[in-house]
């Protein structure tokens, strides 16, 4: 009879080996690739954990009498094969660098390192001399002897075997095995140096550091937590506000809001076409305002947008004192309108930004190049209001929530309507109130100005002969400078040029407002 120990044995023998077969890792290129190191701890492991095995587990001990059992020596083999089928599986050249912390050298069987090869420093008999003048007589004392080198008259390949043979000593010493090395000899040389870098380590240096570290980074750590649930709950970058005292445009019912679907800010302000009727009813000034506002900042098709659409809020039906409110006391304000947790989201996105710059600093990590951005960059406030009292002038004032200094600018309006002279208006109200400009074109106003204003300017537009030529004249009569004159005039609606103009103008305003605003 055949003991349970030893069909346990030869059967975990089997499968050991018929699954790194199947694995691929008894073959000849894995077996190969694999390091000294990699090779040596496999060996260890093998032979450590078929010795515990055969010794704690006493599966040497017969197991009755009569039963046949393979020898002492025979069963510890087995099972060091067992381990080492084990080890090949559960360690490779990565996993070897990472335990022994000696990191990857490398090194490994089937890697030889290269022969150098010859370099010829010097060309016996040139066929080619530059041309030099003199280099002929230099080149025929060469030929009779007289001379050993060619100097400055040496054939370009001369100059370039020197250059590559100063390289190939500059290269640094192969440690890989030698072609005529034999194998044991390589393992030794590999096992002494390891042996030598092992003893420059201060493990107590190394742990004493990490204590210091994890001490450090224990101080930080509600500003870590905080700086991951910022990540992972995409926590806003910016936060730029305009309070309007107009009606909200878009229809906010229970209906629109939950049964509807709504277009994102981003497809919204993708393809934004030009109007010029508005209609009348009472959201045509607020659907002419949002309009100017998507264009001016965000649509794409005018050039890199200013910034992301999700980060900028208009608060629309906002009390005639909300700039004033945000002065005193801009605490009560944020909330009523819902501005509040986005302000104080980007501020703790700042300020946690800042403490990790901190904690860098004292761990010795290379700070970032870019310096943190200004709380003015990121957060500000404007109030666009329509009062008949008002004076179209730039109030600019400054505000502090959370310990940051915030802009608050307030821009009073006579009025607002939805002609095509508010169109413009719209336009520079936003651009004065949001960037601080006041736009006076890129082009003189020289040669045409008012159309409305000069019949004869108007004749040379719209005369019979070289129509095409004639319209030129519009592209210097910018609208947002010399008003909407033109754009009035029916006959000129088909080939005004008011995109144009309407790039110049957002160009103009765009590079003004991006040295102001930004995000983090």
């Amino acid at each position: 009879m055949i003991s349970t120990n030893t069909i346990a044995s030869l059967g975990l023998l089997v499968i050991a080996v018929a699954g790194t077969v199947a694995a691929g890792l008894l073959s000849p290129a894995h077996l190969g690739a694999l390091t000294i190191e990699a090779c040596l701890l496999i060996g260890v492991f093998a032979s450590v954990a078929a010795v515990l095995v055969v010794q704690l587990w006493r599966v040497q001990a017969v197991a009755g009498g009569g039963r046949f059992q393979l020898p002492a020596t025979v069963r510890t083999g087995v099972y060091i094969a067992i381990f080492a089928c084990v080890g090949l599986v559960a360690f490779d050249n990565r996993t070897t660098s990472m335990l022994t912390g000696l990191g990857d050298s490398g090194l490994s069987l089937s890697t030889y390192c290269k022969k150098p090869k010859p370099v010829q420093e010097e060309v016996a008999a040139p066929t080619q001399v530059r041309k030099v003048r003199g280099c002929g007589l230099i080149l025929r004392a060469y030929r009779l002897g007289y001379a050993k080198k060619l100097g400055p008259c040496a054939p370009k390949k001369v100059a370039a075997a020197k250059k590559k043979a100063a390289r190939a000593a500059a290269q640094p010493r192969c440690n890989d095995r030698q072609a005529d090395e034999p194998l044991l000899h390589y393992a030794w040389r590999v096992l002494s140096d390891r042996v030598g870098k092992a003893g420059e380590l201060d493990p107590a240096g190394k742990i004493g550091s990490n204590i210091d570290e994890f001490k450090t980074r224990l101080g930080y750590v509600s500003t870590l937590l905080s700086a991951q649930g910022q990540a992972i709950t995409a926590a806003p970058h910016a936060a730029h506000h305009l309070w309007v005292n107009l009606p909200n445009p878009r229809d906010e019912s229970l209906v629109k809001r939950y049964l509807m679907p709504r277009k994102d800010c981003s497809n919204r302000y993708r393809d934004m076409r030009t109007k010029l009727n508005w209609g009348d009813g009472d959201t045509a000034a607020s659907a002419l305002l949002e309009h100017a506002f998507g264009r001016l900042l965000f649509d794409p098709l005018l050039g890199e947008p200013a910034g992301y659409c999700r980060e900028y809020t208009i608060h629309w039906n906002a009390p005639a004192d909300a700039c004033q409110r945000l002065r005193e006391s801009p605490g009560s304000l944020l909330s009523a309108s819902g501005a509040g947790d986005s302000v104080r989201a980007v501020l703790a996105r700042h300020r946690a930004k800042g403490e990790l710059r901190e904690l860098a600093k004292k761990l010795g990590d290379k700070p970032p190049k870019q310096p943190l951005a200004n709380p003015r960059r990121l957060v500000s406030f404007q109030c666009l209001i329509v009062d008949p009292q008002g004076t179209g002038k730039l109030a600019t004032a400054e505000t502090s929530v959370n310990g940051a200094t915030v802009d608050v600018r307030e821009l009073r309006t006579p009025r607002l309507s939805a002609t095509a002279d508010a169109q413009l208006e719209a336009y520079k109200l936003l651009a004065m109130v949001l960037g601080g400009i006041a736009y006076n074109g890129p082009i003189e106003q020289t040669s045409i100005g008012d159309l409305a204003k000069q019949p004869a300017a108007l004749a040379a537009v719209t005369g019979k002969d070289f129509a095409l030529t004639r319209l030129d004249l519009l592209r210097q009569s910018d609208p947002f400078v010399a008003g909407a004159a033109a754009m009035a005039r029916t006959e000129l609606h088909d080939v005004f040029p008011f995109r144009f103009h309407l790039q110049n103008f957002v160009d103009a305003f765009r590079r003004v407002y991006r040295r102001q605003r930004g995000r983090l």
